[in-house]
C-alpha cells in the first residue's frame, strides 16, 4: 500500500531524502578516515619516534645521566637540535631561520631517512663538513648538491636534499626547515655558546627485550631533579590518539548538526506530504483500515526516505574518504592507507535512518487523528464551493 500510494509523489519524496545526504556523508567520511588514521598509527608507531625511547634535556646531560644511558643495552644515537640562521653564499648571502640537527649514530632506527641522492645519510654518518638540507630550502635559494652553506663560523657542503625523516611532517618543515650535520662538527660552528637554546637528545633502541616503559620509569625515579623529558612509542601513540579523538569529536559534532538540519528538511517534506494525503487516509478509514494501518503506510514511506538518503550519503562519504589521504599527504608524520571502515559506514547510515525516522514521526501523528468523516466533509466542501 505504501508503494502504490507514493506513485504520484515519488520524485518529490526522493528529492526530500537528499536533505540528509550531506550529514550522513560527513559522519561516514569522518568516522572512516578516523579508523584509517588509528590503523596507520598502530602499524607505524615505531616510525613516529624512530627509536624505542627518547631522552631529552635543555642542557647537556650530566655525567651521571650519561653513565646511566650508556649502561643501557641496545643501539643508541645522540642529537643536538637548535634554531639558527643559514647563510647561502650562492644567493648573495641570503639568510633563513632553520632547525639545525646534529646527529651521531644510526638514527633513525625505524623508518626511512629519505634523501636525494639516497646515500646522503651514509655520507652524514661518515662525518666531515657535510650537510643534508631541506629540499624546499634548496629550491628556494637555488642550492644544488655539492654547493656550500654557512652555519655559524663554518662552511658545509650540501650532500643531499631531505625528503622525509621519521617523526616529522611537511607541515613542521614549512614552519622551520631542517638541516642535518654530523654531531662531531657542531662545536666548531660556535653555535653552542652561552644562551643558546639547544635540545640534547638520546635515542635508544633495545635489542634484549627490555620494556621501554619500565626503563623510562626507572630513569624518571633516578633523575627526578634533572628536568629531563622522556618519550616512548606507546606515549607517542597515546598522544596522537588523544589528539585524533578531540578532532574526531569536533568534526563528528559538525556532521551531526548537518544531519540534524537535514532531519528538519525531511520533517517539513513529510508534513506537506501528509497534508495532501489526508483525504486518502479518510477514504482508507471508511473502507475499514484502522488508524494503526494508515499510520504504518506513511511510516514506511518516511523510513524509505531515510533509507534512500542514508545509502546515498554513505556512498558519498566513502568517495570523500577516498580523497582525504591525498589531501593530508605530507601533513602527517606517517602514511595513511585507504580502506573502507564498514563499522563507521553502518554507524553513519544508521544515524541517518534514525534521525529521519524520529523527525518523520511528529508530522505522521496527524494520520492517527484523521476521522472517516473527513472524506464526507471534503466532498461536501467541494460540492458547496462548486
Amino acid at each position: 500500500m505504501a508503494w502504490r500510494d507514493s506513485r504520484a509523489s515519488r520524485r518529490r519524496l526522493v528529492v526530500a531524502s537528499l536533505s540528509i545526504v550531506l550529514g550522513v556523508a560527513a559522519l561516514v567520511a569522518i568516522g572512516s578516515f578516523n579508523a584509517n588514521l588509528r590503523s596507520a598509527i598502530d602499524d607505524q608507531a615505531k616510525t613516529l619516534l624512530g627509536a624505542d625511547l627518547r631522552v631529552q634535556g635543555r642542557a647537556e646531560f650530566t655525567p651521571e645521566v650519561k653513565a646511566a644511558l650508556d649502561g643501557l643495552s641496545g643501539q643508541q644515537a645522540s642529537e643536538v637540535a637548535l634554531s639558527t640562521m643559514i647563510v647561502f653564499p650562492q644567493a648573495d648571502n641570503a639568510t633563513r631561520l632553520a632547525t639545525l640537527r646534529a646527529l651521531a649514530g644510526g638514527y633513525p632506527f625505524y623508518g626511512v631517512f629519505e634523501t636525494v641522492p639516497a646515500d646522503a645519510p651514509q655520507q652524514l654518518a661518515a662525518g666531515g663538513r657535510v650537510a643534508i638540507l631541506e629540499a624546499t630550502l634548496m629550491a628556494q635559494f637555488g642550492v644544488e648538491v655539492g654547493q656550500e652553506i654557512k652555519l655559524g663560523t663554518q662552511f658545509f657542503t650540501v650532500v643531499g636534499a631531505l625528503r622525509q625523516i621519521p617523526g616529522d611532517s611537511a607541515a613542521v618543515a614549512m614552519l622551520s626547515p631542517r638541516v642535518f650535520i654530523p654531531r662531531s662538527e657542531l662545536e666548531d660552528t660556535e653555535l653552542l655558546g652561552p644562551g643558546s637554546l639547544a635540545r640534547h637528545r638520546r635515542y635508544i633502541v633495545f635489542d634484549d627485550g627490555s620494556d621501554p616503559l619500565q626503563v623510562e620509569r626507572e630513569l624518571r625515579e633516578k633523575f627526578a631533579g634533572q628536568n629531563l623529558g622522556y618519550e616512548t612509542v606507546e606515549e607517542r601513540k597515546r598522544e596522537l590518539g588523544q589528539a585524533l579523538k578531540n578532532v574526531y569529536a569536533f568534526l563528528s559534532l559538525v556532521g551531526f548538526v548537518a544531519l540534524f538540519l537535514g532531519g528538519i528538511g525531511v520533517a517539513s517534506a513529510i508534513h506537506v506530504h501528509i497534508r495532501q494525503k489526508i483525504p486518502t487516509v479518510a477514504v482508507l478509514r471508511c473502507l475499514g483500515a484502522s488508524a494503526r494501518t494508515s499510520f504504518s503506510v506513511y511510516l514506511v514511506q518516511g523510513m524509505a526516505l531515510g533509507l534512500i538518503g542514508s545509502i546515498l550519503g554513505a556512498g558519498l562519504g566513502v568517495l570523500v574518504q577516498m580523497g582525504l589521504p591525498a589531501v593530508v599527504m605530507g601533513l602527517l608524520p606517517f602514511d595513511v592507507d585507504f580502506f573502507i571502515a564498514w563499522r563507521s559506514v553502518l554507524q553513519g547510515a544508521g544515524a541517518g535512518l534514525l534521525v529521519c525516522g524520529l523527525f518523520a514521526l511528529l508530522p505522521l501523528l496527524a494520520v492517527r487523528r484523521v476521522s472517516p468523516l473527513m472524506a464526507i466533509r471534503v466532498h461536501l466542501m467541494r460540492y458547496f464551493l462548486v
